[in-house]
């Protein structure tokens, strides 16, 4: 594999379009944030789409860089280390949280021990989320997300050497239409044959007061059955259109930084992705037929002027650019620690005597926010000091070590 990008290019690339990314992560962050935050919202929960694109246009683009200068074994050992310590930590600090639930609130301890102590070890092993019944347990349903990323992360070589073996813009395309055309195969048979029901679309009808549109119910509920529902959603191929996508940017990117940035960054451009993503967000209100391409095409379209927003944010208003920018760097740590302190507000605290229904429109949300914004902000911290130790490595290290033996 050659470098497609010479130190020119780099330079230009650098200040024109990657100084954007952190800016759509900050921005796909808050809204996730605050989607959880007030158990509801209209497009909150889309801010995931924005991670997978992102995901796999910075992987493509950094392993771009490289060249053949690294090796897939040490990629997937650092990507490992990046993801999984952390996670395995915050699922320890969710058990944790739940089990002073259920003392301070006087149920069934030796029970609901057993209960939490079987979670955690299917959220350890990643088993939890292959199931319906689990997938968004307490106290961090925001976890779904991680088998996700994981799976991107094990057919990425595969994607990435197969597509740069063609060297043009049609051979590109050609691959990221076979990938799409492979996510809607999957998310039609999961649809259709597994009572499927992608993540995210649950409450989007009781927000506009419409009818809802509900998953088939030909599948027996229990223990027998638990990949139907959400479930399948969890896995790569539901979503696997969107991260390709991304990395057919990074490759476009990198052979023609002047072009690609002159076609995309481009208003008109970013209006043409408003109208694609309410397109792609009228799709999931149609019928089932419509949730087999709602995702992709809402990622397409948000990406479009998610980007372009990012661009203008930076030429006029530099202070709010930075802000957000920040808040893309700590986004994965946010992601993991927010939801936590969203159900220690909702639900614990009222089960302990604090009666917070009591208190006005205003104070309610202004002692919401605080709280859970304090608690995600000094988890993060912690979880950016272990993630600078050498925990992390021996983790990983002594993971392999026993999966080898």
């Amino acid at each position: 594999m050659k470098s497609y990008t010479s130190e020119t290019d780099v330079s230009f690339v650098q200040t024109k379009i990657l100084g954007l990314l952190d800016f759509c992560k900050g921005l796909a962050i808050a809204w996730v944030f605050l989607f959880h935050c007030y158990r509801g919202g209209w497009f909150g929960w889309q801010g995931v789409h924005i991670f997978i694109v992102l995901s796999g246009f910075g992987l493509t683009y950094s392993c771009l860089q490289k060249g053949d200068n690294f090796s897939w074994k040490q990629w997937y050992i650092k990507r490992f280390e990046k993801v999984l310590p952390t996670y395995w930590v915050v699922c320890l600090f969710g058990f944790l949280i739940m089990l002073c639930h259920y003392i301070f609130t006087n149920e069934d301890i030796a029970k609901n021990f057993l209960k939490a102590a079987i979670q955690l070890k299917l959220d350890i092993l990643v088993f939890s989320k292959l199931s319906h019944q689990t997938i968004f347990a307490l106290p961090n349903s925001a976890l779904w997300f991680i088998p996700l990323i994981l799976g991107y992360y094990l057919v990425f070589p595969w994607l990435y050497t197969r597509t740069l073996k063609d060297e043009t813009t049609k051979g590109y395309l050609s691959i990221l239409l076979g990938v799409v055309a492979l996510e809607f195969i999957y998310r039609g048979i999961t649809i259709y044959w597994l009572d499927g029901f992608p993540i995210g679309y649950e409450n989007r009808f009781d927000a506009l007061s419409l009818e809802p549109i509900k998953p088939l119910n030909r599948l027996i509920d229990s223990w027998i059955m638990p990949f139907q529902l959400q479930a399948p959603f969890a896995l790569f191929p539901s979503r696997i259109g969107e991260f390709m996508l991304g990395m057919i940017g990074a490759i476009l990117l990198a052979k023609n930084p002047q072009k690609f940035t002159n076609i995309f960054l481009d208003c008109r451009m970013g209006l043409t992705g408003v109208f694609i993503w309410l397109a792609g967000y009228c799709l999931v209100y149609v019928g089932l037929w419509g949730w087999i391409f709602a995702d992709f095409i809402i990622s397409l379209g948000l990406v479009l002027w998610v980007v372009n927003l990012a661009w203008i944010f930076q030429q006029r208003w530099g202070f709010l650019f930075i802000t957000l920018s920040q808040l893309g760097i700590w986004s994965y740590y946010i992601f993991l620690t927010h939801d936590i302190f969203v159900y220690v507000y909702w639900e614990s605290l009222p089960a302990i005597g604090l009666d917070i229904d009591s208190l006005s429109w205003s104070t309610n949300n202004i002692v919401r926010l605080g709280f859970i914004m304090f608690g995600t902000w000094a988890t993060s911290c912690l979880l950016l000091k272990f993630d600078k130790s050498r925990l992390p490595h021996l983790m990983i290290k002594n993971s392999l070590t026993r999966a080898v033996k």
